[in-house]
């Protein structure tokens, strides 16, 4: 199966561990550079919001099926 079809009607538990093995250094898959920089760019300079601002950022556009 795809991605897509691996996390369409997943629940949100389910999808924040996707999230999370996303930003696990040993995952193989990187984690989403436009949404990683999204985040960069909302948190102003804040390194400590940028993950946390990443992770409500990717939750949505994965619950969005995007």
């Amino acid at each position: 199966m795809g991605f897509w079809s691996d996390i369409i009607g997943k629940s949100d538990e389910e999808i924040y561990e996707e999230i999370n093995r996303e930003l696990d250094e040993n995952y193989l898959a990187p984690i989403n550079k436009s949404v990683w920089t999204q985040a960069e760019g909302l948190a102003m300079g804040d390194d400590k919001k940028i993950r946390s601002i990443y992770i409500r950022l990717r939750f949505q556009q994965l619950k969005e099926g995007k």
